[in-house]
């Protein structure tokens, strides 16, 4: 949840990055699903959870 609200704010500074932020994204979800830490359902529902968060606040 806090690299996606991390990584949610960046493409606002910086539109070409978005391609390289979303591989990050993808192999941190799939790493904690890989190793047992995380169910599909949790990261999904955090990733949700930091955007519904994140994006408004970095708008202000």
């Amino acid at each position: 949840m806090t690299l996606t609200a991390v990584l949610i704010t960046l493409p606002v500074a910086s539109v070409s990055a978005i391609l390289g932020l979303a591989c990050v994204w993808t192999l941190m979800a799939w790493a904690r699903i890989a190793v047992a830490h995380h169910y599909p359902s949790d990261v999904l529902a955090g990733s949700a959870l930091a955007m519904l968060v994140a994006y408004p606040i970095s708008k202000i």
